[in-house]
């Protein structure tokens, strides 16, 4: 992971990585990106290095680590901060003899709210969307393409596929979680288009665990993507696999 963590640092910085400096306590800015990256393709927040890549690292005690690691959970975990919460935590690691914390930010089928705020992100920034009318209370997927005036990279696909394999399991249960009960087409929708966004495949079982529902209807909605144009499908019946459709 280390390896990767450097990559990202030194690599292009596009629209799915924030660098922040370290400190004792944990600024606004690091949980408006949270919300925004999940309402758009997922993102890395690195903490302890600086916007110009230098690895300056955070307060040298594990205390502050600690510290910072429960901030970071108990506010993405507080109803009154986040909704819906979301289970992520921070990791450490040490770059260049420096200790920075990080995380990666998955996209969400549902759209999140930071203190009752509307964030998504833009080419450079979190843009506070909550008072566009023409937004709504839509889902990520169905949001006016004025917020998609940047190509994702190729940078930002390889820094969605460093995500552990763990995360992205977890991310799958989750999805499964809130899709089980909830028989809304466009949400369901969004669920399949967010795990094909990070993980850039998936097949017909995988989308009806992803969404709760039979493969027989993860198919039937596989195929309405396919005739909206978002995704595209690969092989035979049997076999057959789907894949976002580039921007």
């Amino acid at each position: 992971m280390i390896d990767r963590l450097m990559q990202i640092i030194h690599g292009e910085k596009g629209p799915d990585v924030v660098f922040s400096p370290g400190s004792r306590t944990l600024s606004n800015t690091v949980f408006e990106s949270v919300a925004a990256f999940s309402n758009r393709f997922g993102g890395f927040i690195l903490l302890g290095v600086q916007n110009d890549r230098r690895v300056t690292g955070i307060y040298p005690s594990q205390r502050t680590i600690y510290g910072l690691k429960r901030i970071f959970a108990d506010v993405l975990g507080d109803p009154a901060k986040f909704c819906p919460t979301l289970n992520l935590r921070l990791e450490d690691a040490v770059i260049d003899e420096e200790t920075i914390l990080w995380c990666y930010v998955p996209p969400s089928p549902q759209l999140v709210l930071y203190r009752g705020r509307r964030y998504v992100r833009n080419v450079t920034d979190n843009i506070d969307t909550t008072n566009d009318t023409e937004m709504g209370s839509v889902v990520p997927s169905r949001w006016p393409q004025k917020y998609y005036n940047q190509r994702r990279s190729n940078t930002t696909q390889t820094h969605v596929q460093c995500c552990r394999k763990k995360a992205v399991e977890t991310t799958i249960d989750e999805l499964s979680d809130n899709m089980s009960d909830n028989r809304d087409d466009s949400v369901q929708h969004a669920a399949i288009l967010a795990y094909l966004y990070q993980n850039g495949e998936i097949n017909t079982k995988k989308a009806a665990k992803i969404i709760g529902r039979s493969p027989v209807t993860a198919r039937r909605i596989l195929a309405e993507l396919v005739a909206e144009g978002k995704v595209i499908p690969n092989g035979a019946n049997r076999n057959r696999s789907y894949r976002p459709r580039s921007e």
